[in-house]
């Protein structure tokens, strides 16, 4: 029995975190999906590779479109 058995029931996993798309939440999961040729998509919602900047917490997460809205509007073009 595979140790990620449940991932095969998905066909879209969407990844949402408050840090660089490199080396974070998407990419471990990328490669358990990979290693384990599981067959269904990864979304990140997560900041795009780019120097990350200082500022008010609500501003970064709207100028990287990881805000509640943005991640609602990416469930919504999924669907």
């Amino acid at each position: 029995m595979r140790r990620y058995n449940k991932i095969s029931f998905y066909d879209v996993i969407i990844t949402c975190e408050e840090h660089s798309v490199i080396g974070g939440l998407f990419s471990a999961v990328s490669e358990v999906i990979v290693q384990n040729d599981y067959s269904c998509k990864v979304i990140p919602v997560a900041v795009m590779d780019t120097f990350g900047e200082s500022g008010k917490p609500e501003e970064l997460l709207e100028k990287y479109e990881i805000n509640a809205a943005s991640i609602l509007k990416k469930l919504n073009e999924l669907l």
